[in-house]
């Protein structure tokens, strides 16, 4: 989800977080990102829109938080 909340809102968001581009850019194969993209989705932490994964606004929190406990 880090990944998703640092390029929301770039002109590139469409690449970095497209449903089918995502993973070249975390070097994923496409079954393990799929489960992580159903997963997150199932959960209620992001959403497709479009091209783009989205983070929801629980997604968004959660990355927040979690950056704030690994990096201060």
């Amino acid at each position: 989800m880090f990944h998703i909340f640092h390029h929301e809102g770039e002109v590139n968001e469409c690449e970095e977080s497209g449903a089918s581009t995502i993973r070249y850019h975390l070097h994923w194969e496409k079954a393990f990102t799929d489960r992580i993209i159903h997963r997150l989705t199932r959960t209620k932490l992001v959403e497709t829109d479009g091209c783009v994964i989205r983070l929801t606004q629980a997604g968004r929190s959660k990355s927040q938080k979690d950056y704030e406990e690994l990096f201060g």
